[in-house]
């Protein structure tokens, strides 16, 4: 069976204030497709934590969030996001395994 190989570009969104975010993880996405997608129109696929320990995430001020967009709203984004009444840095991130290494 023939599918699509996957197209979506993975940003990280960095510097997030953790008091920001919502306290059920299940939220996040939600919560992020909208906040960027009120700040630049953008919508974005999957929203993630990149530290997936969430004791270790709320023990600091500052998380880094993982979003999924089409490439041709990648310039939007990059290389700063205005959310949350911040400037925001704005990175590709770049997919390691034993394979690539």
């Amino acid at each position: 069976m023939f599918t699509h190989a996957p197209t979506a570009i993975e940003l990280a969104i960095h510097a997030i204030p953790t008091n920001m975010l919502p306290d059920d993880d299940e939220q996040l996405f939600t919560f992020i497709k909208n906040s960027i997608h009120n700040a630049m129109a953008v919508t974005n696929g999957s929203a993630r934590d990149l530290n997936k320990y969430r004791a270790a995430r709320l023990s600091n001020q500052r998380t880094s969030v993982v979003v999924s967009v089409h490439p041709n709203e990648v310039p939007i984004l990059l290389p700063v996001l205005f959310i949350f009444s911040k400037r925001l840095k704005v990175d590709k991130t770049t997919h390691v395994n034993r394979y690539t290494q």
